[in-house]
């Protein structure tokens, strides 16, 4: 299980099927606390690849007042794209999170595009 080397049980199943294993990942919006919202990259396919993805957001209406990127994630070359390691199967990586000033209404959350494995 240590082995960063062997392959994925659910990759190992996929070739076993015959079928190339899977490869996609999610991001999850978690909000700890009101007006701090944070995004998980999750690995959802079945294989461990050392891949980068990118992945962009919208920014909600109300002014972000602070924000902060863990885990090597970083903007990547346009506006609101971030890029950063892709993560293993079951554990997920914080990529960033944003304090967001609050209003009279519900803090929304940021609207994520689909994550994309950079080329």
């Amino acid at each position: 299980a240590s082995d960063r080397l062997n392959w994925a049980w659910p990759a190992l199943q996929a070739v076993l099927q015959g079928r190339e294993p899977i490869e996609q990942y999610t991001v999850e919006q978690r909000q700890p606390s009101p007006g701090l919202v944070e995004l998980w990259i999750h690995n959802v396919g079945e294989q461990n690849r050392p891949n980068w993805v990118r992945f962009l957001i919208t920014p909600p209406s109300q002014p972000i007042v602070a924000y902060d990127m863990f885990n090597e994630y970083r903007f990547g070359s346009i506006p609101n794209q971030l890029i950063g390691p892709a993560p293993y199967l079951e554990k997920p990586l914080l990529a960033a999170w944003y304090r967001i000033a609050s209003g009279s209404e519900p803090i929304p959350d940021l609207s994520v595009s689909s994550v994309e494995i950079v080329p």
